[in-house]
């Protein structure tokens, strides 16, 4: 735990940007680590985004070199390439346009059969304004983060 602070404040004081306020700057440092950590554990564990889902080898912040990086490249059980896109705080038309660029990308380089996953925290009216011409094509999930505080540690006695 004490590497991670560590590593934390070091982002936070090469990332913070002249005259922020360090409660802002560390929100964007927790923001930035919570991003990594969920992309990590979807990377790991596609099947909770949707049952059938593997990840391509190098899919995690696939390297486009031309357009980008996509946080997870997937396959599904039908063979279509699924890009999955966390949003994290980037305006609904920039998501969208990202999403698109990247199965630009994907569907030029790769296969036609491409659809998009966009991962968010919380209901966002635009972004579904903006996906509504993409029906079919690309869909919004939702996560939670949970925290659960206890005496012991499951599954070992106290």
């Amino acid at each position: 735990m004490e590497k991670y602070t560590s590593v934390n404040n070091l982002i936070w004081f090469a990332t913070r940007e002249e005259g922020e306020e360090p409660e802002e700057a560390l929100e964007s440092i927790a923001s930035l680590s919570l991003e990594k950590d969920l992309r990590d554990y979807l990377a790991q564990n596609p099947f909770v985004i949707e049952k059938g889902l593997k990840l391509v080898d190098g899919g995690k912040e696939f390297d486009t070199k031309e357009v980008g990086k996509i946080d997870l490249l997937l396959t599904d059980k039908n063979g279509y390439n699924v890009i999955v896109e966390l949003k994290k705080g980037r305006s609904s038309d920039d998501i969208v346009g990202q999403l698109s660029r990247y199965t630009g990308w994907v569907m030029k380089n790769r296969s036609e059969k491409v659809r998009g996953i966009i991962i968010v925290n919380e209901p966002d009216e635009r972004l579904e304004y903006s996906i509504l011409p993409f029906r079919g094509m690309i869909k919004t999930k939702y996560y939670q983060v949970k925290f659960e505080v206890s005496d012991d540690f499951k599954g070992h006695p106290a």
